[in-house]
């Protein structure tokens, strides 16, 4: 015990904890103030923080616990109430009266005939009261006076058990030993019966009482507890075998309420989904999958899989000017952008893959069944319909991203940042885009300390080549010939060819193609007043019906250059004209080497759309060669910077 706080002016009491190693003396101020070991001298340990700790809240009742107390002493209180109540109505004394009535007659009978009563009343008084008896549970079979006896059935007949007699005798009176005692014989087999029926009846209902309270105690575990259990090993197994479903259940998780500690588990247990299918994207579903059935150990020294998809990379134009002066705000000026980008890819079937700093790679896989081997060691897609729209929908999906950054109102806002247009005058968030078609390997690329789920691939480097050249050429987006060759005629026909070359590290030529972009008259962006919930509800929905219409059903995704306002504004004029007739009537002949043709054309070109990033371009590398095709001409050109 401590001792009691010293009243004011008394001496400060103290007391002496003692040790084998140490010696503390503590007093009233609660603090450790002396002690013979010095490492214990250096500390001043209050005794309220060691005493007044939360070691109620270790104690605490869960909610869960409190939930299924308060439910038990519930049903409890009404199971003992209506045992209670109810138990009474099945006994026999409920429904009968006490047995002492036919004793009280016979003794009544004796006192009447002994002041008198004449025979016929007597009679009348023995009928009456057999009337009576027949309508209870125990009738008359005999009733015997001194000079009346009504026989309904010989007693002999009755086991001894199943008769009552109810007898007066006349002794003490003065005609005793002259008159026989009056004797009333009942037959007890009615309230025999309707007593064991009652005992039926009561043992039925408490059985019922306890079997609707075990139902009703166990439908109260299963809720609070089992049932919450199975849920969340139910959504470990979806997790391990697809981790992208977290992203879904995490909207099932957001609409239950979250009442106690079981349900706030099982939403931890799908925002850790979340979190694993975020961190490793879609490449690494599987890799997310096949470790969790293996144990949990992360083994990233396996080997990967070899995927036909297209490969997107987008950068950021100007961020090392937008680094320095942003500084801290550089991070949601990024994420603004990677927002845009990973949500219209994400609903035009593509998934995000990495981000690196200022470029991301997205990457529109195709079905394992549209996947063909022209060879061993190759692969290939078939020319299907769903093929064709997959690659419309991964153009659609970077024509939808420029038209966002051009037009959405937080991208808008930084055109007005004070500090960005000091640094660059004019200043608009600009991106370029690269997308190619091919094969990589996915898989996992680290160590056990860190691993990303990727890509490996000529294709991925030629993606990346691809939007590093949009600078050369003054275009927003460059499209390989591979991935132009599978898309459908109308998305081929707003595309414009603009070179043939060979890049570092491959000798077969590849052809470029690019989109003209219109977006001075885009719509103006209108937000909507939605919560966060309604806005993700309304994007799972946009994907659904983008993947019912166009990979399910394979309808026509070339509809969307017609439907969709943005898309429509952006390409109106693609294609058709004086200005592409000539451009492509330059090309050709700088394709076949005839440069004085194409010299000629491009600027016509150039006076017909002054400052046409291809135009200027190609103009350029024929004037480095003096409007002279080299002899050894092959119809392309290498392309040397990166």
């Amino acid at each position: 015990m401590f001792p009691k706080p010293s009243a004011p002016g008394e001496p400060k009491k103290s007391f002496t904890v003692s040790g084998s190693q140490n010696q503390l003396e503590i007093n009233d101020n609660a603090s450790v103030v002396s002690g013979t070991n010095r490492s214990t001298q250096s500390h001043a340990i209050s005794l309220q923080d060691v005493f007044a700790g939360d070691n109620q809240n270790l104690l605490k009742e869960s909610r869960v616990g409190k939930q299924l107390s308060t439910l038990t002493v519930k049903r409890v209180v009404i199971i003992v109430l209506l045992l209670v109540f109810l138990v009474p109505l099945f006994s026999t004394d409920y429904w009968n009266e006490p047995d002492r009535e036919y004793n009280y007659m016979a003794d009544d009978l004796k006192l009447q005939i002994v002041s008198g009563l004449n025979g016929t009343d007597v009679n009348t008084y023995v009928d009456s009261a057999v009337q009576q008896s027949n309508e209870r549970y125990k009738p008359i079979i005999q009733f015997v006076t001194p000079n009346y006896t009504v026989t309904f059935t010989d007693p002999n007949t009755y086991r001894e058990s199943d008769l009552e007699i109810a007898n007066s005798s006349f002794e003490g009176t003065p005609y005793a030993g002259i008159y026989a005692d009056v004797m009333v014989v009942l037959d007890k087999r009615p309230e025999t019966t309707f007593e064991a029926e009652l005992g039926i009846g009561r043992t039925l209902f408490i059985s019922l009482a306890l079997v609707l309270a075990s139902i009703f105690f166990n439908k109260d575990v299963e809720d609070q507890a089992i049932a919450p259990i199975e849920r969340m090993i139910e959504k470990v197994n979806k997790i391990a075998a697809n981790p992208l479903v977290a992203k879904e259940e995490e909207l099932i998780a957001e609409a239950t309420a979250k009442e106690n500690e079981i349900a706030q588990i099982e939403n931890a247990i799908i925002k850790i989904g979340t979190l694993l299918a975020l961190g490793f994207g879609d490449a690494g579903s599987g890799i997310i999958a096949q470790n969790i059935a293996n144990g949990g150990d992360v083994n990233p020294m396996i080997k990967g899989q070899k995927k036909m998809a297209i490969f997107g990379f987008c950068d950021i134009r100007n961020f090392t000017d937008a680094t320095e002066v942003l500084q801290e705000e550089v991070m949601m000026f990024v994420n603004s952008i990677g927002d845009i980008v990973h949500r219209i890819v994400d609903k035009y079937n593509g998934s995000a893959n990495k981000n690196i700093g200022d470029a991301f790679l997205l990457v529109w896989k195709f079905p394992d069944e549209e996947v063909c081997h022209p060879t061993i060691h190759d692969l290939d897609v078939k020319n299907s319909k769903v093929v064709q729209n997959i690659c419309d929908l991964a153009i659609i999906s970077f024509l939808k991203i420029y038209a966002r950054i051009n037009k959405d109102l937080k991208m808008l806002a930084y055109r007005k940042h004070e500090k960005l247009n000091e640094r660059i005058p004019n200043y608009k968030v600009k991106m370029g885009f690269g997308l190619h078609m091919g094969w990589a390997i996915e898989g996992a690329i680290g160590s056990e300390f860190k691993i990303d789920a990727s890509y490996l691939s000529p294709n991925v480097n030629m993606a990346s080549r691809l939007e590093a050249a949009t600078k050369q050429y003054g275009v927003p987006l460059l499209i390989s010939g591979s991935l132009y060759n599978k898309c459908s005629k109308p998305i081929r026909d707003i595309m414009r060819h603009i070179d043939r070359v060979t890049v570092k590290g491959s000798k077969q030529p590849i052809d470029f193609y690019t989109i003209d972009c219109n977006i001075d008259e885009l719509p103006e962006c209108t937000p909507k007043e939605l919560t966060k919930k309604e806005i993700r509800k309304k994007r799972q929905a946009s994907k659904l019906a983008i993947q019912q219409e166009y990979i399910d059903n394979e309808g026509r995704t070339a509809d969307l250059l017609d439907t969709d306002k943005d898309l429509r504004v952006m390409v109106k004029d693609n294609g058709v004209g004086p200005f592409y007739e000539t451009f492509q009537i330059a090309f050709k002949a700088y394709l076949k080497g005839d440069w004085s043709t194409t010299k000629r054309k491009l600027e016509e070109c150039l006076t017909m759309r002054p400052g046409d990033g291809p135009s200027t371009n190609l103009y350029e590398f024929l004037r480095d060669n003096d409007f002279i095709a080299p002899e050894e001409w092959a119809g392309y050109r290498i392309l040397t910077e990166k």
